[in-house]
């Protein structure tokens, strides 16, 4: 990695832990908010290349349970909920 993707890399994790919206975070940085865009999309690519397509899942038998403990929400509005806290916890454990 070059100094400017570096640089650009650790404007694009301050400005998510900010809170601040991008335009903002831009303003206040003086920074191009159209580069800021792309460098954040390239930031983007590389995570997602980094990371396997594949999720391993444990299907159980259906459990009635009323209370959402846990959502993921996933693109196009999809939703993927936990009720388990013993499985959230073993899940997240896994992964880090």
């Amino acid at each position: 990695m070059n100094e400017k993707e570096v640089a650009w890399l650790e404007h694009v994790k301050k400005q998510e832990a900010s809170g601040l919206t991008i335009k903002i975070y831009c303003e206040q940085a003086s920074l191009n908010y159209d580069q800021f865009i792309y460098w954040r999309g390239r930031s983007r690519k590389k995570e997602c290349a980094a990371v396997s397509k594949c999720v391993p899942v444990r299907v159980q038998a259906a459990v009635e349970r009323s209370e959402v403990i846990c959502s993921l929400v996933l693109r196009e509005g999809r939703r993927l909920e936990f009720h388990d806290a013993v499985f959230v916890r073993e899940f997240l454990q896994e992964r880090l």
